[in-house]
């Protein structure tokens, strides 16, 4: 027994004597690697480099086997001749990384970003390409044998002598890809270049060496299978058409005769079989491929149409050629004949806001925000569904009566199918129904009397939009329009308790939208629905209902080709269906939309993030920030951030998440301790405008919050400690999805413009100007927070910050009365990264802080806000990416 022990405890100890120095020496590899950006030849077998910034790094013939390099940034390394077999790169950012005859056999590359990456004579075999970018890679003589490309993008990649025996390129983009001389077997689903005469800007032809596969000699038939055993789901032309490679037949050597042919020189066009010009002749564009559909880096001249067919045309990796972006010419306000691609996902945020006249200002806030999601459910369908809210305090007075909406939300469905477009693509026609669907029941309650009517029909509406594009900028649309509105109302427009007070019902009319594309980036944009029979508005005078020409003009800016934002003039209601229909005739509102491509959803994902074709794919580290939630710039796409922060102020917490790049929604909550400030939970959007990390100056965005308080805000809107409503009533806790009350409880809306400046790593420096809208009162705080991190010492830091305030009554409560006193914070970071053997990129590690401050909380309304006398508390904080 004891010889038992005796052995088994010495083996353990030689095991642990090797493996201690062994860990010992990858984690000075791994600093070697992070200090000089050189590792050539180094042994990093099984070695964590996950989310470290590697870019430019020398790894050439290193041991990276089974090592974890997710989410690493490796653009422009050089890994020539290393081994990373079963290593895995899943996120991982490859922009021109040199992988030179590497050995990548079984490496996990999914969702891998290889724009432009050296793959030349690389062993990819059985590589996990899943979902990759390999935008214009050079894959010439690589074993891609087994290896997975599904879904992966290799426009303009050459694949030229490549093994790609039993390959699997289920639904990849293959546009402009050369896969000349490719070895391949009777299992690869093969893919096919197409061209044709009506496009040649987009057509990808054979090299010239290369001939239809009627022509071929029986040792080139062994390398392609039969055009016409290719199933284009979409046009083949359109630039986001794939083919369906899971209808493929095999053609197999035997297929072929045996005797040598003569090669046969044919043009590009003819290497369409008789079944896919068929095809072409029925299938209508999913996607149109105009000029006014691209969002470009810069204008390119068109490719010359007098081109001879019979011309070969040559792919050249430096031509700049268009981003092409759904949201280019996705509908406005009024529906359009243009639609999503199949799987695409837009999301939708809007608002209006109405300045009512006179008195009417301080019955409520005229604010009209919605959301929404749109699906391209086929190349053919689109899916939209639409939260829209309307202001409760709205209209106000109609007639004789103050008439305030007790319910005021609805939900709208649309549906909307193309029913037919020319084979140009510059005519569609399409049908759109809704149908809106209160969520409760609309409730209109009118003064004097308090007299209550009720309504919960579902209203539909159809329309009909033909959509015509003139050159390569103008587009017009026209749209015979119905809304089955009932007697007593236009959805939130009430019918007043009057005799003889008129009614809504059918309203039919005649819609129109035009669009004018200034610059890739920008776009002119107005609709209009003029209604002919029936009322879809009401006169401030009479109360009765009345018509009113409801309109919508602005402009539409794309901060990158996956986000865009609109800017525009308005007199309606809402921005989908019936609502969209509805008008103020009086008044003219101002509002704001963003729309974006959610990066959760891989058919988004095939289009850029960018417009400098360097950086797609590839986001930014977060900022350092101070203790507010929303300064600096955005979450980086798909991320996640945490935040929680407690003590003497209360508990404060926030969720932050990436939508796409440039773009994050978040949701907080300030929970605040005592009987005097208020509480507070809402939620936020910020767009990033300026990245510093992409060559700008600084990082600069704009953020948005609305939150509701609690009940304690009576203190704070009536400038007594003591409040004057609330009489008692104990504090509530806040909830966004709450109403407001005269109690105490108001909605609170925060325009905030987040400036950072990073010095270096160990520096930072950060602005932001603020304002806060209170609900029926306007702009109660205004000013800014200034401050700044320094690192001390390694992964420890300080940060200071101080504020002001200029708007309003004060922004503290001193004595029983409001008055204004400095917010400030200071605060020791720690990031604990190294601790637990992270080397993620700095910027997206987890922090813990502890602080002292007179803030009353961390979100945008409470960094303005001092606390009750002005007392000083401390609290910790922690700070999650995920």
């Amino acid at each position: 027994m004891m010889k038992s022990i005796t052995l088994s405890t010495t083996v353990t100890l030689a095991i642990m004597g090797m493996s201690l120095p062994a860990q010992a020496l990858e984690a000075d590899l791994v600093k070697k690697l992070q200090d000089t950006r050189s590792c050539a030849g180094c042994n990093l077998s099984n070695a964590n480099l996950s989310g470290l910034d590697l870019r430019q790094a020398n790894l050439q013939g290193a041991n990276l086997s089974n090592a974890n390099l997710s989410q690493a940034n490796l653009s422009q390394a050089n890994l020539s001749q290393a081994n990373l077999s079963h290593a895995s790169l899943q996120g991982a950012t490859l922009y021109l990384t040199n992988f030179q005859q590497a050995n990548l056999v079984s490496a996990n590359l999914s969702q891998a970003n290889l724009t432009g990456a050296q793959l030349e004579k690389a062993n990819l075999q059985r590589t996990n390409l899943g979902k990759a970018t390999l935008n214009s890679a050079k894959l010439t003589a690589a074993n891609l044998s087994h290896a997975d490309l599904s879904h992966a993008n290799l426009r303009d990649a050459d694949l030229s002598h490549t093994t790609l025996v039993s390959a699997n390129f289920q639904g990849a983009t293959l546009q402009q890809t050369n896969f000349q001389g490719t070895a391949r077997s009777q299992t690869l689903a093969a893919p096919i270049s197409v061209s044709s005469p009506p496009d040649p800007a987009l057509a990808t032809s054979f090299p010239p060496t290369q001939h239809s596969p009627s022509s071929l000699t029986q040792t080139n038939r062994q390398d392609y299978l039969t055009v016409s055993s290719i199933d284009f789901k979409t046009n083949p032309l359109d630039p986001t058409a794939r083919p369906d490679l899971s209808a493929i037949a095999s053609t197999q050597p035997s297929d072929f005769p045996t005797t040598a042919e003569p090669p046969l020189s044919s043009s590009p066009a003819q290497t369409l079989s008789q079944p896919l010009l068929v095809q072409e002749s029925t299938s209508p564009r999913s996607t149109s491929v105009r000029a006014a559909d691209l969002v470009q880096v810069e204008s390119a001249a068109p490719a010359s149409l007098a081109q001879s067919e019979t011309t070969p045309q040559k792919t050249d990796s430096s031509t700049k050629e268009p981003i092409i972006t759904p949201l280019a010419n996705q509908q406005f306000q009024q529906p359009t004949a243009i639609h999503l691609p199949k799987g695409v996902v837009s999301l939708n945020l809007y608002n209006r806001l109405f300045f009512l006249p006179g008195p009417e200002a301080d019955s409520g806030t005229a604010a009209y925000p919605n959301i929404g999601v749109t699906w391209g459910v086929t190349d053919s369908t689109e899916l939209d569904l639409t939260l829209q809210v309307v202001d409760t305090g709205s209209p106000d007075r109609l007639g004789p009566f103050s008439v305030r909406r007790v319910s005021n939300r609805d939900l709208t469905l649309s549906v909307k199918q193309r029913l037919w477009n020319n084979a140009e693509d510059t005519l569609a026609f399409s049908g759109v129904f809704s149908l809106a669907a209160p969520l409760t029941k609309r409730t209109f309650e009118f003064n004097p009397g308090v007299i209550e009517r009720e309504n919960k029909s579902l209203i539909p509406a159809l329309q009909l939009p033909f959509t015509a594009t003139v050159g390569d900028r103008w587009q017009f649309t026209l749209s015979p329009t119905v809304a089955f509105f009932p007697d007593s109302n236009a959805v939130f427009i009430p019918r007043p308790p009057l005799a003889n007070s008129g009614s809504f019902g059918t309203t039919l009319g005649l819609s129109g939208a035009i669009s004018f594309q200034v610059h890739p980036r920008l776009t002119l944009w107005g609709d209009a629905f003029v209604p002919f029979t029936g009322n879809n508005s009401f006169d401030r005078d009479t109360g009765l209902p009345a018509k009113a020409i409801a309109y919508n003009a602005g402009l539409r800016y794309f901060i990158n080709p996956s986000l865009g934002i609109d800017l525009f003039a308005t007199n309606t209601f809402g921005g989908k269906g019936s609502l969209a229909l509805t008008a103020d005739k009086d008044l003219t509102g101002v509002g704001v939309r963003v729309i974006a491509l959610p990066s959760l959803f891989s058919a988004n994902r095939r289009y850029a993030d960018s417009f400098n074709r360097q950086r797609e794919g590839q986001d930014s580290p977060l900022t350092t920030d101070g203790l507010a939630f929303l300064d600096g710039g955005t979450v980086p796409s798909q991320r996640f951030l945490w935040n929680l922060q407690a003590g003497g102020q209360g508990i404060m917490t926030a969720l932050r998440y990436g939508i796409t790049k440039d773009f994050e929604l978040s949701t907080y909550l300030d929970y605040i301790f005592g009987e005097v400030d208020e509480s507070e939970q809402g939620f936020g959007v910020k767009l990033r405008l300026l990245n510093q990390d992409e060559g700008a100056p600084l990082t600069g965005s704009a953020a948005i919050t609305v939150g509701l308080t609690n009940n304690l805000f009576d203190n704070f809107d009536n400038n007594s400690r003591n409040g004057r409503f609330r009489l008692g009533d104990p504090k509530d806790f806040p909830l966004i999805f709450a109403t407001d009350s005269p109690e105490g409880r108001r909605f609170v809306v925060t325009v905030s413009l987040p400036l950072h400046y990073k010095a270096n790593d160990q520096l930072a420096f950060w602005f932001t100007p603020m304002l806060g809208f209170v609900q029926r009162d306007g702009v109660e705080l205004g000013g800014f927070n200034v401050g700044g991190s320094v690192e001390v010492i390694h992964d420890l830091s300080l940060v200071g910050e101080l504020g002001a305030n200029f708007f309003g009554e004060g922004n503290a409560f001193i004595g029983n009365t409001l008055a204004d006193r400095i917010p400030w914070s200071f605060a020791v970071r720690w990031d604990p990264s190294r601790l637990f053997g992270s080397e993620s990129r700095k910027g997206n590690r987890p922090h813990v802080e502890v602080y002292v401050t007179n803030r009353v909380g961390a979100s945008t309304w409470n960094q303005l806000r001092v606390r009750d006398q002005n007392e000083v508390t401390v609290g910790a904080g922690i700070a999650i990416p995920f």
